[in-house]
């Protein structure tokens, strides 16, 4: 669900001057949007080219779609045996494949996730607003309650990774859920 929101969720909550901050990268499906070595208020300065992206280690969302459509691909291909769900939760929330393909460096960290049961949405700017941070941690808490409902994996999960013949159409797929994601879907 968050990668599909997180460029309505970075124009609706972030201010214009921290889109591109390295601290909380876009996790966007064409891949890393820019290059470690820019500062963030270069706005629309990208240094990679569509063929760079998958060599890029650092907030590389297509290289950890890839490993989590062949993992979960690899369970598929098993006859219906009981399969334990923490082995494939495991599997898929590898920290060396996270530090290696999206990193914590974006605007969703997993890294936490397996060994905490923790997520850290990295998003919001700074602020000394608490009107805003109140409405921000609300945000979140009601994110996870609506996308940890096994509901929300027909829509946000199984279109793109269990439904789609490929690699290549399920994350075509999720670039189009993206690229047409409202806040009026996010919100309802």
């Amino acid at each position: 669900g968050w990668i599909c929101f997180d460029r309505v969720i970075g124009c609706h909550f972030n201010m214009p001057n921290v889109w591109r901050d390295r601290s909380f990268a876009p996790m966007y499906v064409t891949g890393p949007e820019f290059s470690w070595n820019e500062v963030s208020w270069r706005h629309g300065r990208s240094t990679l080219k569509p063929e760079q992206v998958k060599h890029v280690k650092l907030n590389n969302l297509q290289s950890w779609f890839e490993h989590v459509h062949s993992c979960l691909k690899s369970t598929r291909g098993e006859e219906k045996k009981e399969q334990d769900p923490t082995s494939i939760f495991g599997v898929v929330f590898d920290n060396e494949v996270l530090i290696n393909t999206i990193s914590r460096w974006n605007s969703l960290n997993l890294l936490s996730l397996k060994q905490y049961g923790t997520i850290e949405f990295r998003r919001m700017h700074a602020t000394l607003d608490s009107d805003f941070v109140s409405a921000w941690t609300w945000f979140c808490v009601g994110f996870v309650e609506k996308f940890s409902q096994a509901s929300m994996f027909d829509r946000y999960l199984y279109p793109f990774v269990g439904g789609a013949a490929s690699m290549k159409d399920g994350l075509q797929r999720l670039l189009n859920a993206q690229n047409n994601a409202t806040i009026e879907d996010l919100c309802e």
